[in-house]
């Protein structure tokens, strides 16, 4: 276990290059597409071995719900001794229509991924519709905005070891510093407006799924609300998820 960790890394951004798009809804009126923006199962596990190590993550699957899966992803956390400490987080997905198996193990690592941060800010990326061609993929390639692209200067590198003074220091600043993040409710209403939901309907959503408001959901509650929107609007328009 390295002697010093930032597990805020895991949220930096990728570069353009190391994202997957795909049309979530098609509009048939305009031949656009809905561009949503992902990240390979390869670049997931790059990130987790740039930033922790690559023995300290291991993932693990279950069968899940209605014939899906679950992957829980764990991550060997500093907490100041030798030994440190396995943490795990789940997340499940359905197989899919293509390489079903396949398919349900990759969403279901990306979705375990996403609880730890990595690839969560791809939710806030501007809505873009753009023209697909005949196999329902984008005839120009979407364009990441500027504030979430990753220092070109300052790759993600794993964490170099340090004196535990410093460390102690290090940390209480960062657990005292401001953090910039929304909220995972804020996430949902923004998606949500994105999208098209209105407010009520997406808090009776919360409501019903959850039994909360938007504004006291989780992180994975927030994540799991979206896929349900973005899933709804494909189903109306009779587009592609």
């Amino acid at each position: 276990m390295s002697d010093q960790q930032n597990l805020r890394d895991l949220a930096a951004y990728f570069q353009p290059d190391q994202l997957e798009w795909r049309a979530i809804t098609i509009s048939k009126r305009t031949n656009k597409g809905l561009a949503a923006a992902y990240i390979t199962n390869r670049a997931i596990m790059d990130r987790l071995d740039e930033v922790v190590g690559p023995e300290n993550w291991r993932n693990e699957y279950r069968p899940g719900p209605n014939g899906g899966v679950v992957c829980g992803l764990s991550i060997c956390v500093d907490r100041g001794t030798d030994q440190g400490e396995w943490v795990t987080k789940w997340d499940g997905a359905d197989n899919t229509e293509v390489e079903a198996i396949k398919g349900g193990l990759s969403n279901a690592m990306r979705r375990a991924a996403v609880q730890w941060g990595v690839g969560r800010y791809l939710y806030d990326l501007p809505q873009q519709w753009l023209p697909v061609d005949d196999f329902k993929q984008f005839k120009v390639t979407p364009r990441v905005p500027d504030r979430f692209l990753p220092p070109r200067a300052q790759p993600v590198q794993r964490s170099q070891p340090a004196q535990r003074p410093q460390r102690t220091r290090d940390r209480a600043a960062r657990s005292t510093a401001p953090s910039d993040a929304p909220s995972p409710g804020a996430h949902v209403y923004k998606r949500a407006e994105d999208l098209g939901f209105s407010r009520r309907k997406i808090e009776a959503t919360a409501k019903q799924d959850f039994g909360c408001a938007v504004a006291q959901l989780r992180s994975e509650q927030a994540d799991a609300l979206i896929l349900k929107m973005q899933n709804r609007v494909a189903a109306d328009s009779g587009g592609v998820a």
